[in-house]
C-alpha cells in the first residue's frame, strides 16, 4: 500500500522501530509503550488524525491497545511551554518510542532523552531546525 501522508510515513517508521518489541512481547509478555505528543487536546469530540493513523497502522500489524500496546497520549493544549514537562513525563513513564508532529514537541523530546527513539512527521527542513545533523546521516535518536 502506498501512502503519501506524513502520518502514514510515521506509522511505517514506527513499525520498523517496534518490530523487535513484537518478538519480545510474544516471548516475555512485554507491552510496547508509545508516547504520543500532540499540540491540541485529544478528546472523542476532537480526535487527532495522527493518532488515528497510528492506531490504525498498529491494528493492521496485530498490536492491540490494552493487550500488547499502550499509547500514552499527552497534549500541550496549544501551550507550547508545556512540552518540556510532557516529554519528561513520557521519559519517566519509560515509553519505548515518542511520536510527535509539532516542532516545539520535537525539541522538547530531544531535550528530554538521547536514548528513546523519537519519530516525527517530516518537517519542511528538520536539518535547518537542528533536529538532525543531516538528512543523509541524521545521527542521534530522531527520525522522520
Amino acid at each position: 500500500m502506498w501512502c503519501s501522508t506524513g502520518w502514514c510515513i510515521v506509522t511505517r517508521t514506527l513499525s520498523m522501530l517496534t518490530a523487535p518489541l513484537a518478538a519480545g512481547a510474544q516471548q516475555a509478555g512485554k507491552v510496547a509503550r508509545v508516547g504520543y505528543l500532540a499540540a491540541s487536546p485529544i478528546t472523542p469530540e476532537r480526535p487527532h488524525s495522527g493518532l488515528a493513523a497510528l492506531r490504525q497502522g498498529r491494528r493492521e500489524l496485530g498490536w492491540v491497545e490494552g493487550q500488547n500496546l499502550v499509547i500514552e497520549t499527552r497534549s500541550g493544549e496549544d501551550k507550547y511551554e508545556q512540552y518540556v514537562d510532557l516529554a519528561t513525563e513520557l521519559v519517566r513513564r519509560k515509553v519505548d518510542v515518542i511520536v510527535t508532529g509539532v516542532a516545539p514537541a520535537i525539541q522538547a523530546a530531544k531535550h528530554a532523552t538521547e536514548t528513546i527513539p523519537i519519530v516525527f512527521v517530516p518537517l519542511a527542513d528538520p536539518e535547518v531546525l537542528g533536529f538532525v545533523a543531516s538528512l543523509a546521516q541524521p545521527g542521534g535518536n530522531l527520525t522522520g
